[in-house]
């Protein structure tokens, strides 16, 4: 692959000597594409002023550049093209997708006139060319100004034109180092993003946490389903109707008076509940040892043969099954 350093320009090119070895039927041809244009737009003979009437709308007597006959006079005519080139159609980006449409535009001018008495029918002529054995001869004639590939590409593996024009091969590698550069630049610029989001996010919890704002995760929103307490709610199920088990702040699942079940609320829906006995909303108790205010009532309130309620002195009586264990025992 040429490099900074040996990669031809029109002042510095290795021009061949003559027309031919540049531009017709030679190994040397597609050498370089600067070689190529001097090939195709002047002729091999002749005067100035109709050496590169093929590529230009100059008056002849502006046309200074003189025929190709010899490598220094080549130079000369390479700068004198290159400018006037530019100067009509400045260059164009250099992508992947330009180089494929300016190869694709070339190889579909290879044998665009038909060439019977030519080598290879004149496959691989690019220009207008001269329906003889040899079509570009270099000659005054302008139909004999154009470049024959034939040898270049005959050499090459499988008759390849990327392998037997070297200038068309550096394009090609060209053209894929630029599909990796734009795959790599995008790779970047997503990874760039991504590192912007990150650190976004950082810095958000950052602040967050500093500030004592984290935000609330679903999982420590979510409660323990409130269950009944089991005492409750086996006195909950005595009550046989409607009427008595909601008077005694339990929930009735039933559709009528008496057809139905008593049930006990969950802990979160006894917002009157007083610990030893839920309160009704004037502050009686309604439910465990509250509701006794005497000492029979509270001696009968036993399970499984065991006391369930004390009483304390300027309190009355209280739970002795768990709620309230330190229930202090007075005799009267």
């Amino acid at each position: 692959m040429q490099t900074a350093d040996t990669k031809p320009t029109p002042s510095s090119a290795t021009f061949q000597a003559t027309y031919g070895p540049s531009c017709s039927q030679a190994p040397t041809v597609g050498k370089h594409v600067t070689n190529n244009i001097v090939g195709l737009c002047t002729a091999g003979t002749g005067a100035a002023t109709n050496s590169t009437k093929m590529c230009t709308l100059q008056a002849p007597e502006k046309r200074t550049a003189a025929p190709y006959t010899d490598a220094d006079s080549r130079k000369a005519v390479a700068a004198y093209l290159t400018a006037l080139c530019t100067k009509m159609d400045p260059p164009p980006k250099l992508t992947a997708a330009n180089i494929a449409t300016f190869i694709s535009a070339f190889t579909k001018q290879l044998r665009k006139r038909a060439l019977d008495t030519a080598d290879d029918k004149g496959s691989y002529v690019l220009g207008k060319g001269n329906d003889a054995a040899t079509p570009c001869a270099g000659g005054a004639d302008s139909n004999q100004n154009c470049v024959d590939f034939k040898n270049s590409v005959a050499v090459a593996s499988g008759r390849d034109l990327g392998n037997g024009i070297a200038w068309l091969k550096e394009l090609q590698k060209a053209a894929g180092h630029l599909v990796k550069r734009t795959k790599l630049i995008r790779q970047k610029e997503s990874e760039q993003t991504r590192m912007i989001l990150l650190d976004d996010k950082i810095q958000e919890l950052y602040h967050e946490a500093l500030h004592g704002e984290l935000p609330i995760t679903k999982q420590t929103q979510t409660k323990l389903q409130a269950t009944p307490d089991p005492e409750r709610k086996k006195a909950c199920e005595k009550h046989p109707n409607k009427t008595t088990c909601e008077a005694k702040s339990c929930k009735w699942n039933g559709t009528e008076e008496t057809i139905g079940k008593c049930e006990a609320k969950p802990e979160e829906e006894q917002t009157n509940a007083a610990g030893t006995g839920e309160t009704a909303k004037e502050g009686t108790a309604t439910y465990g040892c509250a509701t006794h205010k005497d000492k029979t009532a509270f001696e009968n309130e036993k399970k499984d043969g065991k006391q369930n309620c004390g009483w304390r002195k300027g309190k009355g009586c209280e739970d002795l099954t768990g709620r309230n264990k330190c229930a202090e025992m007075v005799v009267f």
